[in-house]
């Protein structure tokens, strides 16, 4: 590929043209020449540069070292080569109806502004003498340049010393402080070795005001000088501050209000008229006047045009949304095909900022891609207080209705949940739940844990009469967490714990306790390449009514359990599988007469569950090539176990496990995830590396072998069953 030369092709163009052809061309090659530093002006002849040269790549390189975010330095680039979208038209443009892509002209001006850019930069990120190098090559054939930056990152600034002193005539601080201010400025010894770029010098002014401003001085202030000494690179930060009185919040304005009322939205406020000034319970009451479902935008500071003085007056702007709305969402996910959710709104019922809600949700089945469905209809009217004694507590009151058919029965129940909810952030909340319901079985397995052989042990005729199902339990769940956003976490953990007890006898005939928590930590390899790991695990204990009378009482304990006990596989789960299809299930054994025979099928698989269950995930987060950061592909390992250790729920005349099924599975793939407007869309396949027996056969051939009286090892295996399709919109944890 010539990348010098003395001429071009081209068709023989008109005095006139040819003119201002060479013209342009000159005045691009002198622009170009007094634009390049010095070490690069000497490098190959570029006068032929024309209007019509077009960028075929920006290459960033890194000589020495590399400290910052690329993605962050390419925002400073002007010049910019062709998208990954672009390149696949480019490829493709041979085909009828697709043009070529229309790639950016090259500006030579903008090679020294892409340099200076990018080392004020690295200046304002404490670097000392950044230098950013760029060379061109020109591509006569197509009329193309690649573009290369070379960035030497220069030394970074340490902080040496860093010194907090007050300002001339400042007044002192309280002497109740004195102690506390002593080990603040103690821990300002940490700083000591960090790089000292623009937002580090912020933060560090921010720390002494953040601490007074917590403490009653509401009209602090503070400013700072650096001193860089360029032998060693160090920088020596003095940070001067006046404190100001301290003050008590004397009143509280707020403005925007049209609906709600005065003290419905200050009783979210952690601060009264007397209380020591505190920048932190006013971001806390910020937040929290936020959460009203009224309320679109809150902005909490202080009142502008006061005198400094012992007392402080605060305001709050409010502006509100509408009383009533209608809403609603839709979505897709394999199993539940597609998705529905509507709802309707009235966030100031009665006042008090009350939130009245009617709402339904339909997991339709529809174009589901698997025939292990989830079908659920429901309906709920639920009734929200945001204040319960305490800013930070609420109730909500949830009557309900729900029909379901999926692969363990299908039922219809209603019933009513009563919460309690304590939350200080969005990661840390712990809530208190009762529910009352009745759940009426329309359709159970008439299956059994029965037989003589291992394979005899999925079939029986016998029918299952489970009955009304009436549960009466209280859960505890806690969440915490702390992570750098929490809508997509790169860095941090999020921790979860539910605890469960059913009972007692009268009110509810299953008995139980349960228990299931969960882990989920996220590590940033680098700028573009993070880590997702997660581990969870529960048990359930069952008791009194809940425990089988007989080896044939099994079944029936197991599907009354059936909200409480435990499955695995599913989008965010082991994706080697489909949703509750990883560990102990039969074929859904249907039976028809036909004549003097009866013929036998099944069309799913049949989940049985498990009381206990344990799963894990290693996930590794990679960009998109050619796509922003809201898209992004992603490899993972998974792995899960479910299975009963408890005696009672095992028939003592049969073997244990003939199929070994409840052993601890894999599974590996990859997968795709797009940003779109209602959240994010991903697309994984997962593959079973160790699978079951059952899990490489057709549920129908099954059952029609074991009728026959054929041996499982007789029906085919397939392939294409290690696979399986996750689709999902939305975020996964």
């Amino acid at each position: 590929m010539p990348t010098e030369p003395a001429t071009r092709a081209s068709r023989a163009p008109g005095p006139a043209t040819a003119r201002g052809r060479r013209l342009v061309a000159g005045l691009f090659a002198a622009l170009l020449t007094l634009a390049a530093p010095p070490q690069l002006r000497a490098q190959a002849p570029l006068f032929l540069i024309d209007a019509d040269t077009r960028v075929s790549s920006v290459t960033l390189e890194f000589p020495e070292s590399r400290t910052l975010d690329p993605k962050m330095i390419r925002q400073r680039v002007a010049l910019r080569g062709p998208t990954f979208a672009e390149r696949l038209q480019g490829a493709l443009d041979v085909l009828p109806f697709v043009g070529s892509p229309s790639l950016q002209p090259f500006v030579p001006l903008e090679l020294a502004r892409d340099a200076a850019r990018i080392e004020r930069y690295y200046r304002d990120n404490g670097f000392l003498g950044p230098d950013t190098e760029y060379e061109v090559q020109l591509d006569t054939t197509s009329n193309r340049v690649r573009v290369t930056y070379r960035v030497h990152e220069g030394r970074p600034i340490l902080v040496d010393t860093v010194v907090v002193v007050p300002g001339p005539e400042t007044t002192p601080l309280d002497s109740t402080l004195n102690a506390e201010w002593a080990r603040f400025l103690n821990s300002l010894r940490g700083e000591h070795g960090s790089r000292l770029g623009e937002v580090d010098r912020v933060r560090l002014r921010s720390r002494p005001l953040d601490w007074l401003r917590t403490r009653g001085y509401a009209f602090a202030q503070v400013r700072d000088t650096v001193q860089v000494d360029t032998a060693t690179a160090s920088a020596r930060v003095e940070i001067r501050y006046d404190p100001g009185p301290r003050a008590r919040v004397d009143s509280i304005v707020v403005e925007g209000r049209e609906a709600l009322e005065y003290n419905t939205v200050v009783r979210e406020i952690p601060l009264k008229p007397g209380d020591w000034f505190n920048v932190g319970r006013m971001a806390e009451g910020q937040r929290q006047v936020f959460g009203l479902d009224l309320v679109r935008l809150a902005l909490f500071d202080v009142a502008p045009d006061q005198p400094r003085d012992s007392t402080v007056t605060l305001r709050l702007r409010l502006q509100e949304g509408r009383r009533r709305a209608i809403g609603g969402e839709t979505g897709y996910a394999t199993e539940r095909g597609a998705v529905a959710e509507a709802r309707w709104e009235h966030r100031d019922f009665l006042g008090g900022a009350r939130t009245f809600t009617v709402s339904g949700v339909a997991n339709t089945g529809w174009l589901a891609a698997t025939d292990e469905v989830d079908r659920r209809f429901g309906a709920s009217v639920s009734l929200r207080q945001p204040w319960l004694l305490d800013h930070r507590l609420s109730g909500t009151l949830r009557p309900f209705v729900e029909y379901r058919d999926d692969t363990r029965d299908e039922s219809r129940s209603f019933g009513a949940d009563l919460s309690l909810l304590f939350e200080r952030g969005s990661l840390d909340r712990a809530s208190v739940t009762y529910t009352i319901s009745t759940r009426q079985i329309i359709d159970a397995p008439t299956l059994a844990v029965r037989g003589d052989t291992p394979d005899t042990l999925l079939l029986s005729a016998l029918p299952v009469d489970v009955g009304d199902v009436h549960t009466s339990r209280i859960g505890l769940d806690l969440v915490y967490g702390e992570v750098d956003d929490p809508v997509g976490p790169r860095e941090g953990y999020i921790a979860r714990l539910g605890t469960e007890i059913a009972g007692p006898e009268g009110l509810s005939n299953v008995q139980y306790g349960r228990i299931d928590g969960s882990l989920t930590g996220f590590w940033p390899v680098n700028s573009s390449i993070g880590l997702v790991a997660r581990l969870s695990g529960g048990r359930l204990f069952p008791w009194g009514e809940s425990v089988p009378g007989d080896s044939d009482d099994i079944l029936v304990q197991l599907l009354r359990l059936r909200d409480a006990v435990f499955t695995a596989g599913g989008t965010g789960d082991v994706r080697g599988w489909g949703t509750g299809q990883l560990g102990p299930k039969v074929p859904d054994l249907r039976l028809v007469e036909q004549g003097d025979s009866v013929v036998a099928s099944a069309d799913r698989w049949l989940v049985l569950a498990g009381l206990a269950r344990v799963t894990g995930s290693l996930e590794v987060r990679l960009p998109f090539p050619g796509l922003g950061p809201d898209h992004g592909t992603h490899l993972f390992l998974d792995a899960g176990r479910v299975w009963t250790s408890d005696d009672r729920f095992l028939d003592p005349a049969l073997p244990r496990d003939p199929l070994d099924q409840e052993r601890v599975f894999y599974g590996a793939g990859a997968g795709v995830e797009f940003g779109t407007l209602v959240g994010p869309l991903r697309i994984d396949v997962g593959y079973k590396l160790n699978p079951s027996p059952l899990d490489l056969r057709d549920p129908d051939a099954v059952a029609k072998a074991l009728v026959a009286g054929e041996p499982i090892q007789s029906v085919p295996t397939s392939s294409l069953a290690r696979w399986h399709l996750h689709i999902a919109v939305g975020r996964v944890y």
